[in-house]
């Protein structure tokens, strides 16, 4: 059971990853007086997304 749960974590946090990663690159698209806050944003919640999944697999 546990090692089902792990894997499923896993799988969801890869699918997370590869659909925000996207959105990242989008937020560099920004108007230059929002660019650097957007941008800075943006990159700090994908981090603690992976260091979520990573501390939950």
């Amino acid at each position: 059971m546990q090692v089902s749960l792990v894997f499923i974590c896993h799988q969801v946090c890869l699918f997370l990853s590869k659909t925000l990663h996207p959105w990242a690159k989008l937020c560099d698209a920004v108007t230059v007086n929002q660019r650097r806050s957007h941008r800075t944003l943006t990159l700090y919640s994908y981090q603690h997304r992976l260091f979520f999944c990573a501390l939950a697999t």
